[in-house]
């Protein structure tokens, strides 16, 4: 198994725990630069992933950071 299919696969386990991953999750527990990569590979395979983006915002209101989060939803 290379590098990315661990990758690939632990990022998937950690969805199918119920967990969301987004991408600093990604690269502080798996060592995973490119989580979008290993999201579109996960949908090739017909994993149902869906996603959200989240917003941090000022005190104004202005959005000052976005970021997506994925999960696998529960059936």
């Amino acid at each position: 198994m290379t590098a990315t299919e661990n990758q690939k696969r632990r990022i998937y386990d950690f969805m199918a725990a119920g967990n969301e991953i987004t991408q600093r999750i990604a690269s502080e527990e798996f060592d995973c630069d490119r989580l979008g990569a290993r999201i579109w590979e996960l949908k090739q395979e017909g994993v149902p992933v869906q996603s959200e983006f989240e917003y941090k915002l000022d005190e104004k209101g202005k959005v000052v950071k976005k970021w997506k989060k994925y999960w696998i939803p529960r059936s």
